[in-house]
């Protein structure tokens, strides 16, 4: 947009059908994301547009996010999204320990690296962390 005028939105498609349902049981709870961002963040824009503010969302990904590439961390309906850079497994094994998170979306590969996390863990899938795409 900045160089040529043209505006565009990066979207995802793909948001599977087994994570909409479960979006008014997400209300009022702390939730971490891990995946790739623009999929991540689209997850985010869809479980705040449907329970509204009352959610607590951070964004975890492994991959470099360039400043400006991507969404802001404020979503449209107002709710503010976290968005952490992770540079090793370390940093999500200590990011769900402090984080006090009552669900973590992630691909279930990652779930062997939650010892003693009591929330809840809900499956999707991360090509690059499992190479599965369902």
């Amino acid at each position: 947009k900045k160089k040529y005028g043209t505006p565009f939105k990066l979207k995802y498609p793909l948001i599977p059908e087994y994570l909409r349902v479960k979006y008014n049981q997400l209300a009022g709870k702390k939730i971490l994301i891990v995946n790739q961002i623009i999929a991540a963040q689209e997850l985010a824009d869809e479980i705040a547009s449907e329970v509204g503010k009352n959610v607590d969302i951070s964004i975890a990904t492994w991959f470099t996010r360039q400043d400006g590439m991507f969404n802001s961390s404020i979503r449209p309906n107002g709710a503010a999204v976290d968005i952490i850079r992770m540079t090793e497994e370390d940093d999500f094994i200590n990011l769900v320990k402090k984080g006090k998170f009552d669900t973590v979306i992630a691909d279930k590969v990652l779930v062997k690296a939650l010892n003693g996390f009591s929330g809840e863990f809900i499956d999707w899938a991360h090509f690059a962390v499992s190479g599965r795409t369902v």
